[in-house]
């Protein structure tokens, strides 16, 4: 089994012991129902991702369903006021980081291809921005900002450093001209007393508090609400009866925080490791210089760094909302995951052909 999935299986097992041995049993096995769809959808895009093609298929099925996504808020199916988002969305926050976490593969889907493909990741990519504005996420906000900074510092798969610029230029205008202005004065507000985004940094420092409770693996999957609400009414906090929302059962509001308190520190080391090996394992491929010449002919560096930005993107989302184990997630898990070992398979062909020809070499020197 590859480290990915020796991760991912660790992490359901501590999720089924975390949640029978939690503070709601049932809301977890609740959960965990739901949550066996997604380790199937990681499992089975591990088992069938063993190739570049298939793994550029699915990239562009997330361009253009996201697209989709971005086309029907703009055309207002999410609703007619306010803080838009269309589909199955929680919330538009969840919205805006789907996009946040798309974007980086429609960009680095652009150097990939040259045909109606690429048309369709353009047009997707507006639309996305577009409707990435109307969500008026201040965690999408942050995200695509950290998303454009390691674009603009990370020079693989952009021979030319001016148009990789005018790109970057173009998809921030394509953003700022669809805010509403009700999106800038959220922005704005960001570090107000009395908005939430204070509100949410009183709820991290309240949830971390519960950790000491059950420091190892946490007080069950899913449980972070009701463990929060029973240490609020037992008096756990020292509430100001004029603090923002203080007696509310809140959900955590960063999917960091939930995960240590849910499951523990053994939990928030595996779902650190999911966002780290990954990306340290695709980092030695980041350089076109760097890899066998069959990997570069593949393009497998763009891949590379195409799926470090996207995790990067979600990551910063994931900071500041309850993100904790989406599919998108588990989708960039497996995909790194397979990436990796198509790169080691190249490399094995590489030494493969260094050691057949070298003894030819050697030979031909002789005679």
């Amino acid at each position: 089994m590859t480290i990915d999935g020796r991760l991912v299986t660790a992490l359901v097992i501590l999720m089924c012991v975390s949640g029978a041995l939690g503070v709601h049993p049932g809301r977890s096995l609740n959960f965990m129902k739901d949550f066996w769809k997604i380790f199937l959808y990681y499992l089975l895009l591990r088992s069938l991702t063993v190739s570049l093609k298939t793994i550029d298929n699915l990239v562009f099925i997330i361009i253009f369903g996201t697209g989709m996504l971005g086309a029907a808020t703009v055309a207002g199916f999410g609703g007619d006021t306010g803080r838009l988002s269309a589909g199955g969305m929680y919330d538009p926050n969840d919205l805006g980081l789907m996009i946040v976490t798309s974007i980086p593969l429609g960009l680095y889907y652009l150097l990939l291809h040259r045909k109606w493909r690429r048309w369709i990741a353009i047009v997707s990519l507006i639309a996305s921005l577009m409707a990435l504005g109307l969500t008026q996420s201040r965690a999408a906000f942050f995200g695509l900002c950290f998303v454009g900074l390691f674009m603009l510092i990370n020079n693989t798969g952009f021979r030319n450093r001016f148009r990789k610029i005018l790109l970057l230029a173009t998809v921030g205008a394509v953003f700022v001209v669809s805010m509403p202005p009700a999106y800038i004065d959220r922005l704005g507000n960001s570090f107000d007393k009395e908005d939430t985004g204070i509100g949410r940094i009183e709820m991290w420092k309240k949830g971390l508090s519960l950790v000491p409770d059950a420091p190892i693996i946490g007080h069950g999957v899913n449980a972070y609400v009701t463990a929060y609400g029973m240490a609020l009414g037992e008096g756990h906090f020292e509430v100001d009866p004029t603090a923002w929302k203080p007696y509310a059962w809140r959900a955590a509001h960063s999917a960091y925080v939930t995960v240590i308190v849910e499951l523990g520190l053994v939990g928030f080391g595996i779902y650190m490791a999911l966002f780290g090996i990954p990306i340290l394992g695709l980092r030695k491929y980041n350089s076109e210089r760097k890899i066998p010449y069959l990997a570069s002919e593949h393009h497998l560096h763009i891949y590379a760094v195409m799926i470090q930005t996207s995790f990067l993107g979600f990551a910063v989302c994931a900071a500041t909302l309850s993100v904790t184990f989406y599919p998108i997630l588990f989708f960039l898990v497996a995909i790194s995951g397979s990436l990796i070992s198509i790169a080691k398979d190249f490399e094995d062909i590489d030494k493969l052909e260094t050691s057949v020809k070298e003894p030819r070499k050697a030979n031909l020197q002789t005679a």
